[in-house]
């Protein structure tokens, strides 16, 4: 399995006092549902879903506090439910107080990503020959062994036994 990670920044702007969310998908990454701006998103790892329900992190990172931060009616909610598909954060603020952003990561196992594979022989790696480059015995030298000029000193006469 690859690893993936997805984060960004939710920036709840000018929501008003009271209960707000959004949905974020992660493949592909954006934002599904709520009306909250969604940027610096970010993917490091293969595409592709997750295949179990992954790790997050979710936080404020700025908030505005008027008034007396110390008093009942400055206080900051934030919450979230994960599955596979997706990420949905609430947040409360109340009167007092104001969200500015919330940051998610969320890290995950993906399937592995399909990729061709590189037959060494099949002539098409410039590092590898056919015929040659990796036997012990020319020396690993590409070209080495029975190919022509081989790596093991000794000219096509010698190797036929003349010489």
């Amino acid at each position: 399995m690859a690893t993936r990670v997805v984060s960004g920044i939710i920036f709840p702007g000018t929501a008003l006092v009271g209960d707000n969310e959004v949905t974020i998908s992660f493949n592909p990454h954006e934002r599904t549902s709520g009306t909250a701006n969604v940027s610096e998103r970010r993917e490091v790892g293969p595409d592709g879903g997750f295949t179990s329900t992954p790790c997050k992190a979710v936080s404020l990172r700025q908030i505005e506090v008027k008034g007396n931060p110390f008093q009942d009616d400055a206080g900051f909610i934030v919450d979230d439910d994960i599955s596979p598909d997706t990420l949905t954060v609430r947040w409360r603020h109340k009167k007092e107080g104001f969200i500015s952003e919330i940051t998610y990561m969320v890290i995950g196992e993906v399937p592995d990503p399909v990729t061709e594979r590189d037959d060494p022989d099949d002539g098409d790696n410039p590092l590898r020959p056919p015929g040659g480059g990796d036997n012990p015995r020319d020396g690993g030298v590409p070209g080495g062994g029975d190919a022509p000029g081989g790596g093991d000193g000794r000219d096509d006469a010698d190797k036929r036994g003349r010489g």
